[in-house]
């Protein structure tokens, strides 16, 4: 009995002492956690705060608030979703290594948190909350410093007259390293819906997979988001419906030393459209966006320099329908925006494009019920050496001048004749391709019109056809007049 008496009073010794270590430990980690999370959120105008820390022996209470770093940001954000900054929650934290608290568990500490969802909204949105809808979520970190979370929502239904807005309760759970960050996460979202009068949107089942495998400058994600939906359904009584099944991934992964390779693709099966007549027939299109060779350094040092830009972009964009008296006034902001946001853009570009490996790639696949395909393949590739400590007019003038030095172009299209006589103005399209297929730009074969070829140091091959004395001078032409406009 003495033997078990003292084990025990050695086992709450030793669990009180690691407790207090955990304790102290925890707000560390916390204050840790903030600042890695604040280098991926500031370049979107958006920072996390620490606003208090309460710590007791067993457990703690974090009260973090997210808010927009300038206020004509907070101001769009408000604007265009109805969300109020600053977004402040609090957190209970049981420390460990033991956990008694809504179930026995083992870790560095145990994190709660319940958040009311229509808390963030301004009081005009919050008015059209139906019912309170809550935001619960778990997470337990491990003493190998994995946070393993699992978050729960009551369902969320809003109602404005005649418009009516729901979310399913939805999970999402996963995992991640509090000081790398890498990790993966699943969304489950049963079903979103949208009526108004006789139109209405869903969107039933949609399942998030996400992996970080790793991030380069401390914000750069590399990994895969597959993001699927069972059903994506628009009715209109007048305009007539839309039913697809759509789905999308998206691949980040570091290609050498510098740069890195992103891929979107996107895949819409068609289960019914009759609200535009071109659709109708379509029962499968793929599409995908592939970038490789994209420098690291230069693509960090653009997101830095574009903080906070891009939402000023947005506030004007809502001034100008807001208030059409100043449209003039605003509507020169923009432009001058857009001019800052060009000459940014230009001065990251030396770290951005690295010769012969930097490259776009776009490629699409559609085919019809009655198994006719189109397809393109278009790759754009960086092959020249510009000097970019110049200015972004100095730049642009290089560009329109030895755009053709600069770059290749490899083309590979091919499109079904019926799939053009589907659009809108597909007859009055076909006439117009007469000119270039005179020119053997383009060719007529099996029912299709193809184009194939390249445009690479100066030459430019066309369906087996050397176009370089003929139509590449007129090219030139035409693109130094863009540029200089």
């Amino acid at each position: 009995m003495k033997k078990i008496l003292g084990s025990l009073l050695l086992i709450i010794v030793l669990w009180l002492g690691t407790t207090a270590v955990i304790g102290n430990k925890t707000k560390s980690e916390w204050e840790k956690s903030i600042e890695k999370t604040n280098k991926i959120y500031l370049q979107h105008g958006i920072q996390f705060k620490i606003r208090e820390y309460q710590k007791s022996f067993f457990e703690s209470t974090a009260t973090i608030e997210i808010i927009a770093i300038d206020k004509e940001l907070e101001s769009a954000i408000s604007q265009s979703y109805g969300i109020t900054l600053p977004i402040v929650s609090k957190y209970q934290i049981e420390h460990g290594p033991l956990f008694f608290r809504n179930g026995f568990g083992l870790g560095v500490s145990k994190i709660h948190q319940d958040m009311e969802i229509n808390s963030i909204f301004n009081k005009e949105i919050q008015e059209k909350f139906v019912k309170k809808s809550m935001l619960t979520s778990n997470v337990i970190v491990s003493f190998s410093k994995i946070a393993n979370y699992d978050v729960k929502s009551d369902a969320v239904d809003i109602e404005d007259g005649a418009k009516k807005f729901h979310i399913d309760p939805f999970n999402i759970v996963g995992e991640s390293h509090i000081e790398t960050l890498i990790g993966d996460m699943q969304m489950n979202l049963p079903l979103v819906s949208f009526v108004e009068n006789e139109k209405q949107m869903k969107m039933e089942s949609i399942v998030m997979d996400a992996k970080i495998d790793e991030l380069l400058e401390e914000s750069l994600g590399m990994g895969k988001i597959d993001l699927t939906m069972k059903r994506f359904y628009l009715t209109d009584k007048e305009s007539g419906d839309i039913d697809v099944q759509p789905t999308i991934h998206i691949e980040s992964q570091k290609d050498g030393e510098k740069t890195f390779s992103s891929l979107v693709e996107t895949e819409i099966k068609f289960n019914k459209v009759t609200a535009q007549h071109s659709l109708s027939e379509i029962e499968k299109l793929v599409g995908n966006i592939k970038v490789n060779g994209l420098g690291v350094k230069g693509v960090k040092a653009y997101q830095e320099s574009m903080q906070g830009i891009e939402q000023k972009q947005a506030t004007l964009m809502i001034e100008l329908q807001k208030n059409p008296k100043k449209r003039e006034e605003n509507y020169a902001k923009l432009v001058q925006l857009q001019k800052e946001i060009r000459t940014k853009l230009f001065a990251s570009l030396k770290d951005m494009l690295f010769k012969d490996k930097t490259s776009i790639n776009y490629r699409f696949d559609v085919q019809t019920k009655d198994k006719k395909e189109s397809r393109g393949d278009i790759l754009l590739g960086y092959t020249g050496d510009i000097d970019f400590n110049q200015t972004a007019k100095q730049i642009s003038q290089k560009i329109g001048a030895d755009v053709f030095k600069l770059f290749k172009l490899e083309v590979d299209i091919s499109v079904d004749k019926n799939h053009i006589k589907s659009l809108p103005n597909g007859e009055e399209l076909i006439k117009q391709l007469q000119t270039p297929m005179a020119q053997n730009m383009i060719i007529d074969e099996n029912n299709s019109y193809i184009i194939k070829g390249h445009l690479a140091n100066q030459e430019l091959i066309l369906n087996d056809n050397n176009l370089t004395n003929t139509i590449l001078p007129l090219l030139k032409m035409f693109t130094q007049m863009g540029m200089a406009q």
